[in-house]
């Protein structure tokens, strides 16, 4: 070999280093971390969009586009960070990083699907925002994410919580029995789609409660176990998800559980109702 073919292949394997070496930090240049926040009410969205871990030599810079659908009850968030100029790459040490804040206008209190990139994210949850005075977070950092628990406690309910579900009062008839509590749950399933097209996804929470005669009364009484179910991702064109509640006491004789009060709740996938809980019918 030559001397002019060896600094021929040394030049393109530095260009090819080089090459690398710019692929590499721009693959780096990605969304890192996305946190949403939806105040009581759920008026505007705060989004704060977080690059990851950056170099701090080249500067990057992003920009991104947040947008809020009301008739799908779905955020969407396009961009990226890009790099600025052309800077020497310069060795990884995160100092880079960013944090984009953005805000849109919300499309109010209900259930919103996040796409990012053209990406189904997840969901977040401000249905209820309306009852209450604290703001909805959560935040996404990837495909996979940690649910926190809830603490174990004695859950309080009054019958009037439930006066705009569709449901029953408890001492009716109750046809559904089984020997266990998770065959009770089982028995109070929707039928999911077969295949991941609708992104099926139930919820199931079973947990010992009490009831509250009148919202204001320090007191309470009867006790029962309390089955809480969210369902999401049917492909129903007009309805996206369904929730359940139900109390559920044991015969003491028989050792059977059975239901003694039921009531439900439908998501709408679009139209004015879209991602939000109604007991009435979807369009």
């Amino acid at each position: 070999m030559t001397h002019r073919t060896c600094r021929t292949v040394a030049r393109r394997i530095a260009v090819g280093v080089l090459a690398t070496g710019l692929m590499a930090t721009q693959a780096q240049a990605r969304v890192g971390q996305i946190c949403l926040e939806l105040p009581a009410g759920a008026g505007t969205l705060k989004a704060e969009i977080a690059s990851g871990c950056l170099p701090t030599s080249p500067a990057y810079e992003g920009a991104f586009a947040v947008q809020v659908d009301a008739h799908t009850a779905t955020i969407t968030i396009n961009g990226g960070f890009t790099q600025v100029g052309d800077a020497r790459i310069g060795t990884t040490d995160c100092m880079g990083s960013r944090v984009i804040e953005q805000e849109a206008k919300a499309a109010g209190p209900r259930r919103y699907s996040v796409i990012v990139n053209n990406r189904h994210v997840g969901a977040i949850d401000a249905s209820d925002t309306q009852f209450g005075m604290r703001a909805v977070r959560r935040c996404f950092a990837g495909r996979s994410q940690v649910q926190v628990p809830s603490s174990d406690t004695m859950a309080t309910y009054s019958i009037s919580q439930f006066s705009d579900w569709i449901g029953r009062d408890e001492g009716k008839p109750a046809p559904i029995t089984a020997s266990t509590l998770g065959g009770l749950a089982a028995q109070l399933l929707g039928d999911h789609p077969e295949s991941q097209e609708g992104r099926p996804s139930a919820k199931i929470e079973i947990s010992p409660a009490q009831w509250q005669r009148r919202p204001w009364d320090k007191q309470t009484d009867r006790t029962f176990m309390a089955i809480r179910i969210e369902e999401h991702g049917y492909l129903d064109d007009s309805v996206s998800g369904r929730r359940t509640f139900a109390t559920a006491r044991r015969d003491t004789q028989t050792g059977e559980w059975s239901i003694t009060g039921l009531w439900r709740q439908f998501m709408c996938a679009r139209g004015e109702k879209a991602g939000q809980w109604s007991s009435e019918p979807c369009a």
